[in-house]
């Protein structure tokens, strides 16, 4: 979902991870420009069942399963867009 605009290899974007929060908060915007896309657009128009998450911290990839961002319960995504100014990620528990 994170198209960086100028790609080398080395590219992140800074991400808490909190365990008061409960979803997911992926970026609403471009970054400034940063990113070539809204991820937060892009989440809505392309997720589906069974799909997971996949993260980087410290090089290693983990998993976030579609069980743990879609709550079966009231059938939506606990997946959000960051308010405004906020560069990054938040990964809730």
């Amino acid at each position: 979902l994170l198209k960086f605009t100028n790609p080398s290899g080395g590219e992140y974007l800074p991400a808490i991870m909190d365990s008061g929060t409960s979803c997911l908060v992926i970026p609403g915007d471009r970054l400034g420009g940063k990113l070539q896309n809204n991820p937060f657009n892009d989440f809505t128009d392309l997720w589906s069942e069974d799909t997971s998450f996949w993260v980087t911290i410290g090089g290693k990839t983990f998993e976030i399963p579609y069980h743990s961002w879609f709550l079966a319960e009231t059938n939506q995504t606990c997946v959000q867009p960051s308010p405004a100014g906020m560069q990054g990620l938040l990964i809730g528990d």
